[in-house]
């Protein structure tokens, strides 16, 4: 009789625990973005994705590595042909600007470097795409920024993660990747540190 006054005392305790324990950790944060003027730009209606830290960690770098591989055979590529239009530069003033067939190879030159340039972008684009969409599918919760930048997430487990931001502001596009370590409710933000080194694009960039 005695353990049983004592567990109906225990009970609202109980519960409360119970509840608590349910709840889950809870983290907020805006995403802002200083492009070097002076003025961070929230990061606004964008989606903001969580997933653990292992082993999509490692899955992202390489990634990366293939990135990186495509992009070094255009730029090489790129080189090739800056190489030969630097010639043909050479070659047109030699000739006291009179060489027509020169002139003509010059300027398709700089038609195919226009196009590799257009090429090269939508490379870029297709391929930072494909792992946004990847990280949207591995990951285990998922947010939306308002238009000041900021979301939140509940209900998480304690453990490290992936923190991941999907920017376009200022003809810069690219991911936003934050290592983060969840023991207890908090903010964690994203900013221009946290821009990926690799999934980036850059509109204004030669190539």
């Amino acid at each position: 009789m005695n353990s049983f006054k004592i567990f109906f005392r225990m009970l609202p305790v109980l519960l409360i625990l119970a509840g608590c324990a349910g709840s889950g950790l809870k983290i907020e944060g805006t995403a802002r973005l200083d492009l070097g003027k002076g003025d961070p730009k929230p990061v606004a209606n964008a989606p903001v994705v969580l997933l653990p830290s292992s082993p999509y960690t490692a899955q992202l770098e390489q990634k990366r590595n293939g990135f990186t591989m495509g992009q070094s055979e255009i730029a090489h590529l790129r080189n090739l042909l800056v190489e030969k239009q630097d010639s043909l530069k050479a070659a047109y003033v030699a000739s006291n600007y009179q060489n027509a067939a020169v002139k003509t190879e010059y300027e398709a030159l700089t038609d195919t470097l226009a196009q590799l340039k257009k090429e090269s972008d939508a490379f870029k684009k297709e391929y930072i795409t494909s792992v946004a969409k990847w990280l949207g599918q591995v990951a285990i919760a998922k947010a939306q920024t308002d238009e000041n930048g900021k979301f939140h997430f509940e209900s998480l487990e304690p453990g490290k993660y992936l923190l991941v931001g999907v920017y376009g502001i200022s003809k810069q596009t690219g991911l936003l990747i934050k290592s983060i370590d969840i023991s207890h409710s908090g903010e964690e933000n994203l900013s221009i540190q946290n821009r990926d080194r690799i999934f980036y694009i850059d509109e204004n960039d030669e190539m």
